[in-house]
Order: C-alpha cells, then sequence, then structure tokens
C-alpha cells in the first residue's frame, strides 16, 4: 500500500540522517554504528547506506570532514 511505503520510506529517512550524524558527529566505527542501529553487521549498513546516498559511509565521513575544514579556514 500506499501508506505501508510511506512509513518505511519515513523509517528509513530517519536512519540515514542517524547514521550520517554519527558519521559527522562522533569517532565511532562503521562496526559500532552499524551495532547502535541494529545492523547485524557493517556489510549490511554500508550496502543500505550507499543505496540511498551513493557514498559508503567512510567515504561520506571523509568528504564531511573535508567540508568542514573547509568552513573553518
Amino acid at each position: 500500500s500506499m501508506l505501508k511505503s510511506s512509513i518505511l520510506e519515513e523509517i528509513r529517512k530517519v536512519r540515514i540522517a542517524r547514521i550520517k550524524f554519527l558519521l559527522e558527529q562522533s569517532e565511532l566505527t562503521i562496526q559500532q554504528i552499524a551495532y547502535e542501529l541494529n545492523f547485524r553487521n557493517a556489510d549490511n549498513i554500508t550496502r543500505y547506506f550507499r543505496q540511498s546516498t551513493g557514498l559508503s559511509p567512510l567515504e561520506y565521513r571523509s568528504r564531511s570532514k573535508q567540508s568542514a575544514r573547509q568552513a573553518r579556514d
């Protein structure tokens, strides 16, 4: 149903936002973030994140760190 897919979409958005936040603001490993958010392992969270963003979690983290540095300079 439409409702069900929009609920799943909302859940995905929230999870992705949470992963992004932890990648940007914490030093947690991908494994630790996976555990925090109830993914079975780092492969699962990497696949899930890449489907939504086109980047792996590590790529996202290094880009966010670069842009934070540029903002400070």
